[in-house]
């Protein structure tokens, strides 16, 4: 018979411990990371406690980093233009839709548009009967923005394909400068065609 590794008592050969020494070292708090003995009331040895503290001090600093640019981002671009009680977060916006306005349209501006399972934010939704126009405008050159602008009109591109009522028009800051002409043309391709715009 083999005797208990503990405390020297009669045990079965295949069991390291008797039963009441197997029992006194299921009740000992062991870390939950890598098993070893730690003291009452504690569940994490002193290694993997510290780790679990740097985790959570980078978590933090990752929040606070995050919630910084949100701040930041909401400063520069959100509500910056307030027009007929609307916060647009460029003049171009409040142009285009001051033009859009004067051509007996009611735009919709930044509505969240949930379509298959994903959510779009279009800077301008008509709706004119059974056809919807998304406007969306692009005011910056640089490359990541260049980027994301190529991105957003190949999405937007895809969506009208599937959905056969669905039109898409874009404008740069360039089309600012004869909205009538410019813009006018880029409508005059979807329903909501005018001969004269204004």
């Amino acid at each position: 018979m083999a005797q208990c590794e503990n405390c020297g008592k009669p045990t079965k050969a295949w069991f390291k411990l008797c039963y009441e020494c197997s029992m006194q070292e299921k009740q000992k708090p062991k870390c939950e990371v890598c098993g070893d003995e730690v003291q009452e009331g504690q569940y994490l040895c002193l290694k993997h406690w510290k780790e679990k503290q740097e985790a959570k001090k980078k978590l933090k600093q990752i929040e606070f980093v995050e919630s910084k640019k949100k701040e930041e981002f909401r400063e520069k671009y959100e509500g910056k233009y307030d027009f007929n009680c609307i916060p647009f977060k460029s003049k171009s916006e409040v142009i285009i839709y001051l033009f859009l306005s004067q051509n007996g349209f009611r735009p919709l501006y930044e509505e969240t548009m949930n379509l298959n399972g994903h959510c779009y934010h279009p800077d301008f939704i008509i709706d004119e009967g059974e056809n919807t126009i998304i406007l969306e405008h692009f005011g910056k050159n640089e490359a990541p923005y260049v980027r994301a602008m190529k991105e957003k009109i190949e999405e937007y591109q895809k969506l009208c394909k599937e959905h056969k009522n669905f039109y898409f028009v874009w404008t740069t800051e360039e089309d600012l400068t004869n909205l009538k002409v410019k813009l006018g043309a880029k409508l005059n391709k979807t329903p909501i065609t005018r001969p004269r715009w204004k």
